[in-house]
């Protein structure tokens, strides 16, 4: 049994496991000088200063300053109330994201549904869809939805490849759709495949996500009787953890 992913060529080099937080640094002084520049040629209400928003918003978040991440993002938005909505997308996703490691739900269902209504009325790139998707699939494991969830795995087209950081991401997607429904063998096959991707291509940051990922239905296996503990956390990690869930 196979998830459909296509080999991307195989290699032995060995890639160390660190945190996905090693890869990140705190915003810095390109970004400042970049901003700088945003403010000297006055193009405060163009999409280029939605993007240093968001990429800001990213790092933000990724070390847990929830305010200030969301702050950004919120920002990012305001620089775009003249363009398509659509173009939204991106921030609003980091916006649930806030919401969910926070375990605010009510909050986190809000902005879902304005994020829904722009998945459905627009064509986007594969890494739009993939962080749009994240957040959702998050939102159900919180919540326990596993309608949702196997109605999404259902429809959502199924990447050939694995390649790139985007695909990395959406397989994950996938395998965490899967873990929700309790098919953890299928997720551990789609995980163990992205890994040989990963290592093959030296995607480090992906690998790291998917040994974290890969715990997890690992641990709901038989072996999960003898370490109630174990068990505990698997079973509560959603719900209990949703920060910890949010960075994978």
């Amino acid at each position: 049994m196979t998830s459909g992913i296509t080999p991307s060529g195989a290699c032995s080099n060995k890639v160390k496991f660190s945190s996905p937080r090693a890869f990140c640094r705190p915003p810095g002084k390109p970004q400042e000088k970049a901003f700088q520049l945003i403010k000297e040629q006055h193009l405060e209400q163009l999409p280029m200063h939605e993007f240093l928003m968001r990429i800001r918003a990213q790092l933000l978040w990724a070390w847990a300053r929830l305010d200030e991440a969301e702050a950004s993002a919120r920002s990012g938005i305001d620089v775009l109330s003249a363009f398509q909505p659509q173009q939204q997308l991106q921030c609003l996703a980091l916006l649930v994201q806030c919401s969910l490691a926070r375990g605010d739900l009510d909050n986190a269902r809000t902005q879902l549904n304005r994020l829904e209504n722009l998945l459905g009325n627009g064509q986007y790139h594969s890494d739009w869809i993939s962080n749009a998707d994240k957040v959702r699939v998050i939102y159900w494991q919180m919540t326990g939805d596993k309608k949702s969830a196997a109605n999404w795995l259902r429809h959502t087209p199924k990447p050939e490849f694995a390649n790139n950081h985007f695909l990395q991401g959406q397989w994950r997607n996938i395998a965490r759709a899967q873990i929700l429904l309790g098919e953890f063998e299928s997720a551990e096959i789609v995980l163990e495949e992205l890994n040989e991707n990963a290592r093959s291509l030296r995607l480090m940051s992906d690998l790291n996500r998917n040994l974290l990922l890969l715990n997890q239905p690992v641990l709901a296996g038989p072996d999960v009787k003898t370490t109630p503990s174990g068990c505990c956390l698997m079973r509560c990690n959603w719900r209990t953890v949703p920060v910890s869930s949010a960075t994978l």
